[in-house]
């Protein structure tokens, strides 16, 4: 119940937030509680958005996003380092028209 009110105020009512953003949010929940078949943002969601925004913003610093979630820089890179690597291979073709 107190999950349902939270999806119906923040994602489906006064929510910015991008339809990718929710079904980010879905799949993650989804994945942290499979029985559960309802929209919702939880903390693993959370901490997965802290740790993209972080790294979008700051291309590379794992440091950076292991201190806001608290976690260890060798999990951060195993988690994350093959996006940052495509963003990063991304800008490159970008830049010089590849």
């Amino acid at each position: 119940p107190a999950v349902v009110a939270l999806r119906e105020r923040f994602i489906n009512e006064e929510s910015k937030f991008s339809e990718n953003f929710q079904a980010m949010t879905y799949v993650a929940f989804l994945h942290t509680d499979p029985d559960e078949k309802q929209h919702g943002i939880n903390m693993h969601a959370m901490r997965h958005l802290v740790a993209e925004t972080h790294l979008e913003d700051h291309p590379g610093d794992y440091i950076g996003a292991a201190a806001k979630l608290n976690d260890d820089v060798e999990q951060i890179i195993k988690t994350y380092g093959d996006k940052d690597r495509t963003k990063a291979m991304r800008r490159v073709a970008e830049q010089y028209a590849l």
